[in-house]
Parts: structure tokens; sequence; C-alpha cells
């Protein structure tokens, strides 16, 4: 057995879950894409496992075996025999292992697997006491082949703020870090990067230690920004095997051991940057060299290899590529080649036709179902976005595959995103065509679900006009929609939202392809209705949505609908009905993963529970909902009106529980998160005592920093406060980061609260 040159780390699960299939199982063969660390992983278990062999455990390396008559030879050679006979030398090995026990690591056998499976085969029934571990990018497939897959090491989250170094990734670039930078430790300030590098790295081992490496010239900072090209960082002067001096020769060997077929796919692949499934591939890498029967049978083979990852959970895209392995695939590309552009193009074409169908069975019973497969192919859907606003006369095409994602953009928690989109789009392309309408439609729900006032006010109009300009009904009466949505959002004129809402609803009745806007339309119009003093008509519009969405099976503006009919109920003077709406829209809303839903049904649980008299829940609530709001998309304007829209209720609350229970609980809601606030509104999970009196006081503050602290509380940016006081914006952030620290704090949020608490504790009693 090969000595271990450095620490083991991680890998106790693969550890125990290995010994026991070998305890079962006489052949066992650890699979998975070059630099997962399957050598070391058997040669760790071969250490293990000394004492359970009598005869010993025994490593056989054929990385340097170039042909299959050599196996016998190799094993001849570890084994301490010599061949002095005509026989074979697989008798040889016969003869001695006939009556031991042992454990035989056979490695690297992907390059010679037909010679592999021939020897073994024949030792296998002849050796009673014997037991064989193999590496391999490929399965031998043979008969009681056991087959373990070897998984790139586990790398922290986007939530994983502060616990990444427990990540078996993080762990590793540390340890080998401390080798060539001594003192080097993984801490706040460096976490960010340590973090960057793993997950780009993908989690493989080699990939990590031959970055961890480079600290002896790069600090990590430099390290994480030049993994942009990372086969020309990763490489290793020395290192056991050739295959693995360089991540390049490691993807390399496995390419060199592809067919041609093989190797044609994995390039074609690296245009899916995120899963993708069989029928993807087919449509988009096949063609008249690659039909679909041999786009399968090459998939099969790269699944084979450890090229292609294939996840057993259950979707309809369990098929992807690491990054690195993705990028080696792309840079074996033929970019000059023509037909590469058709495949991109047929990677666009397969996205936009996924979005077209998503926007028409979006209002369905298959919500929950579509929201996951479309955060699954969101990567896919990014690169096809891109692709439209860098190819010249594609905007058109961008234009419809963002707007047929707006029931994703608005619907799924991704309203930052789509606004993103649509305003490059819609910036690229200003003609006006049909296309640009859908898009201004797309981007009106989005900025007005963002509250954001004025770009509701502009993009619904524009909109409106283009509508009417082109004739197209069903656009008309879409815009119409929009533009009374944003009327009412404004608070202005309510005639005239009712009036373009009737007639939205006018056009819209009956249509096929519009039926969830035509249910929408009668939602907000239930709403001008209870503002011209009918709360029974409202009611009964209300009724009418709900029964549009309950015999379509939809739940997401079932739950926008319950909304409506809770604040009717209020108007009434009915706050537990209006509670009952209230919890039946935020258990839809957290279903489908719709955030703002799910904020809005947090506050209007609040105002039940305010309404009952516990100021408490309702303050707690309050400050799960402002918290989550956080990340739900809207920016820092919409922040403030939200905030400035719920004063008045909020500050009946704080007067009625006490400053400070209500910033306990208030504190103690923000804490809370998403899932725990959507429990402890539902009423599943019991309150936490809220830890009064946590809040900094006295802080000596200088002039300039409470000033800061007052703009931070009118929910000004570093750049607007710059502006206001005169200043350069890094002298603001300097001035930000001061007060932050000396308050304790860690979000401006906090800053707000506290400056609040201390304006009040000014005013006279």
């Amino acid at each position: 057995m090969p000595a271990e040159l450095t620490s083991f780390i991680g890998r106790g699960a693969e550890l125990r879950a290995v010994r026991a299939a070998l305890a079962t199982a006489r052949l066992v063969t650890l699979t998975g894409v070059g630099g997962a660390g399957k050598t070391r992983l058997a040669v760790r278990l071969g250490h293990e496992l000394r004492r359970v062999y009598p005869d010993g455990v025994w490593h056989v390396e054929l990385g340097s075996v170039a042909e299959d008559d050599l196996i016998g030879y190799a094993v001849l050679e570890v084994l301490g025999l010599r061949s002095g006979s005509d026989l074979p030398p697989v008798s040889h090995v016969v003869d001695y292992l006939a009556d031991r026990t042992l454990l035989l690591i056979v490695d690297n056998c992907e390059h010679v697997l037909a010679g592999c499976a021939r020897l073994l085969m024949a030792l296998l029934p002849a050796c009673p006491g014997l037991r064989i571990l193999c590496t391999s990018r490929q399965p031998l497939g043979v008969l009681g082949e056991v087959v373990f897959p070897v998984l790139p090491l586990a790398v922290p989250g986007s939530t994983a703020k502060g616990t990444a170094r427990s990540y078996p990734a993080v762990a590793l670039f540390a340890e080998r870090a401390v080798a060539v930078a001594p003192g080097f430790g993984v801490g706040t300030g460096n976490e960010p990067y340590v973090v960057e590098i793993c997950r780009r790295l993908d989690g493989l081992p080699l990939a990590i230690e031959l970055a961890a490496a480079r600290l002896r010239t790069l600090t990590v900072e430099q390290l994480a920004a030049r993994l942009t090209d990372r086969f020309a960082v990763l490489e290793a002067r020395h290192a056991a095997q050739a295959h693995h001096r360089r991540l390049w020769d490691t993807f390399a060997w496995s390419f060199e051991l592809c067919s041609v077929a093989e190797r044609e796919l994995w390039a074609r692949l690296s245009v899916f940057p995120g899963s993708f499934c069989l029928d993807a591939a087919t449509a988009v890498c096949g063609g008249d060299d690659l039909s679909g029967d041999a786009v399968l049978e090459a998939l099969v083979g790269l699944v084979d290899k450890s090229v292609v990852l294939r996840d057993d959970a259950p979707g309809p895209v369990p098929y992807r590529l690491l990054e690195s392995v993705r990028e080696y695939g792309y840079a074996r590309l033929d970019t000059t080649d023509p037909g590469m552009g058709l495949v991109r193009r047929r990677h666009r074409d397969w996205y936009r036709g996924l979005a077209e169908r998503f926007d028409a069975e979006w209002f369905g019973p298959d919500q929950v179902s579509w929201a996951g497969r479309m955060r699954a192919e969101l990567p896919n859907v990014r690169a096809a976005l891109e692709w439209c606003l860098s190819t010249p006369g594609e905007t058109p095409t961008g234009l419809g595959l963002a707007a047929a994602l707006r029931y994703y953009w608005t619907g799924c928690g991704a309203l930052s995103e789509g606004r993103h989109w649509l305003d490059r789009l819609l910036a690229a392309d200003s003609r006006p065509t049909a296309a640009r309408v859908r898009a201004l439609s797309a981007r009106s729900r989005v900025v007005i679900t963002q509250a954001d006032h004025a770009a509701a006010a502009e993009c619904t109009a524009e909109n409106l006009r283009l509508a009417r300009t082109l004739g197209d009904p069903l656009l008309l009466a879409t815009a119409s929609y929009e533009a009374g949505a944003a009327v009412l959002m404004l608070g202005g004129d309510l005639a005239r939202a009712h009036a373009l809402l009737e007639e939205a609803a006018a056009g819209l009745a009956g249509s096929a392809t519009e039926a969830l806007t035509a249910a929408m339309t009668l939602t907000t119009l239930a709403l001008t209705t209870l503002h011209h003093g009918d709360p029974a008509g409202a009611q009964r519009l209300c009724t009418r949505a709900q029964q549009h969405c309950r015999e379509r099976g939809d739940r997401w503006w079932l739950a926008y609908s319950l909304h409506a009919s809770g604040v009717v109920a209020a108007h009434q003077g009915a706050p537990e009905e209006a509670e009952a709406y209230a919890r039946e829209a935020l258990s839809l809303h957290n279903e489908i993963g719709d955030v703002s839903g799910s904020v809005a049904a947090l506050d209007d649980l609040a105002d039940a529970a305010a309404s009952s008299g516990d100021d408490e829940r309702a303050a707690r609530l309050i400050g799960g909902s402002f918290e989550i709001g956080l990340s739900a998309g809207l920016d820092a304007d919409a922040r403030r009106r939200y905030w400035r829209g719920r004063e008045t209720p909020i500050e009946t609350i704080r007067s009625r529980c006490g400053q400070e229970r209500f910033t306990a609980a208030f504190e103690d809601g923000r804490r809370m998160g998403l899932d725990e606030a959507v429990a402890f509104a539902s009423g599943t999970v019991p309150a936490r005592e809220p830890v009064v009196g946590s809040e900094p006081a006295g802080v000596p503050l200088t002039r300039r920093e409470r000033e800061v602290a007052d703009l931070v509380a009118q929910g000004m940016s570093n750049r607007e406060i710059a502006g206001r006081l005169v200043i350069s914006q890094r002298t603001a952030e300097s001035h930000v980061a001061n007060l932050m620290r000396k308050l304790g704090m860690t979000s401006r949020t906090q800053v707000v609260i506290w400056t609040l608490n201390e304006r009040r504790a000014d005013v006279p009693r």
C-alpha cells in the first residue's frame, strides 16, 4: 500500500458505505469524474482494512499500463511474484491467491477496462478469499460488480454564511493551503473568496489541491479572480500520475478514452450551463452527424465514463456537467464551425419553446412542478437570453422569451432578475412591435409587484399607447388591465382605474390564451368596486375569480384573490374571516415559492393579530415580513414606500405594545427567516420569547455619524448620502461602516430601527 502523504479530509460516510459493500460483495468499483478522489478514498480504506484481511491489502496502479496484456504482469509485480514459465501471468496469480484472504485494490482501470474485466473474472471464481476494490472513471460492467459513485466534496450553498469551514471542500482547501502558506486560515475576511474557489471548482479534490498550491505566489483574492481560466492556473510541477499534474490533463485523459461521437457530444453539451434532459440534448446537440439514437448512445457512454452526472432524484432534468468538465468541453469545441451557431440557436429555441409551454400551462394544476422545473432550468434560460442580446438580429426573440417568463418573474420570487432582462432587451430593441408590447406587459407586472410607482406609470402608459396603435384587441385588453392596476396602486384617479379594468374585463372575456389575466382583472376590479362603496359587488367579483382559479387548478392567483377577499372582509368588520383568507393565501404562496406574495400574507396576518389585540404577535409578523421583503426583489425605494404605507398601523401597534416590547418582538420576527415565519404565522410553531432590551443604548456617535444614521433611516443609499452631504461615495461608505461597527449591527435595517428608537426616546413624555 502506498503511504498517505497528506491528511484525509471528510468522506466518513463514503468510507463506511464502501466498507459495508465489501462485506457483502466481492467486487466493488469506485467510479467518478477525474479528480474526484477515487484513488485517495480507496487507499485510505485499504489502510483501515489491513487488520481485517490476514494476507494484507495490495495496491495495483494501472495508470502507466498501456495494454491489456500487461495487467497480469503489474499484479505479479505488486505481489512480489516472478513469471518464470510460459504460463500466462493470470495462472501464477490464481495459484498464489487461491488459498489466501486479501483485498486487492486495482487503481485507474478506465483505459484498460476489457483487460481488467477478463483478469478479475478469472480471479474471483478461483480465489474464494479474494475481495477486489477497483477505481475507474467507468464501471467494468461484469457480473456481480457493485458500483459506488464518488461525488465531489460538498461545498457551501449561498446561505451558508459563517458555517463554510464545516464543509469538506473548504476544509480541504484550508488544510492544503497551510502547507504552502503557513498561518493561513479561513476567516471572515477571506471566507467568501475561499467559498467561491471551492464552488467554481465543483468541490473536486484534485482541483482544490491544485488551487491551494497556488497560494505560494497568489493571494486567495487573486486566485479567485484568475479562475476564469482555471486550466491555465491549476497545475502541479510534480505528481504521482502524469494525468494529475494539470487539471486540463485530467480531463484530456477522459476525453481520449471517449468514442468520436462521445467527444462530439461532450463538446456540444457545453452549451448547457445547467442541467438538461435527454430530449433537450437530442434537440440541441443532434444533427446529420449525430442522430437521436446516436445522441442517446453517446450520452449513455458519457454517463458510464463519469463525464456526465445523472441525478437519481425525480425530475425532468436529470443530467448535468460539472462546471470544470463543461469548460473543458467548451475549450474542445470548434467555435469557428458554422454548425456551432446552429447548436446555440437550437439551445435558444429549445428554451424559448419551454418558456412558451410554461406560459401556456401556468394557469393550471401543475404550477408547483412548473415552478420547480423553471428554477432548475434558469441557468439555461439565462444563457439563451444572453445569446439573444449578444447576437445581431436576435433581440425580438429575446423579447418574446423574457415576456413568456412573466409568471416566473412575478410568481416565483424572481422580480429583480426579470426586470434586469426585460430592461436590457427593451433598451436593445425599441421598434413598435407586438413583441415589444408583450415585453412591456411583462415589465409592467414586475414593477407593479415591486410597488415602483414611477416605473409602473411610465411603463403601462407606453404599453397602452403602443397596444392601441397596433390595434390587437387582446394586447389592448391586457395593457388596459395593467394600466388600471397601476392607477389603483398609485391611489389616484380610481374612476379611471375602474374604467380601464372594466374595459380589460370585457376584452378578456372568454379568452383561452389570457384566461389568467382575465381572473387577475376580476380580482383587481373587485378592489376598485370596494372603493366605490360596493363591498357585496367586490366580493362577488372575488368569488368569480376564485371560481376560475379553482376550476383550472390554479394556486398562484387564487392566493391573491383570497387576499382581496380578506380586504373586503376586513372592510366589513369581519377580522376572523379576513385572517382565514390570509392563512389560506400564505399556504398557497409558500407552496409555489412566491416570496412577495408570502410577505403580503404576513402583513395581512399582522393586521389580523393587531385587530384581535395580540400586538406582540403582530410585531413579530411585521418584523418577519419586513426582513423577508428585502429578498423579494424590492429595491430601496420600494422598501421605503412599503414602510411609509405601513407606518400608521405599525405606530398603533407600537403605542399599545410599548416601545421595548415592540422592538424585541420586531427583531425576533426579523431573525425568523421565511420558513420559520410561515410556520409561526400558520400556528405550527410557538413564538420564541423576545429578548427585551437588546438594542444598544447610549452609543457615542459623532455629529456626522448621527447625520448619516438619519439619512440611512430615510432609506438613502451610500451614493445618495454622499450627494446630500457633499462628500465622496467612499467617505459615505466609511461613515456607514463605522456607524454600524459602533452600534454592533450588521444590516442597514437595524440602523433604521435604532434611529427610530433614538428619536422616540428624545420625545418628551
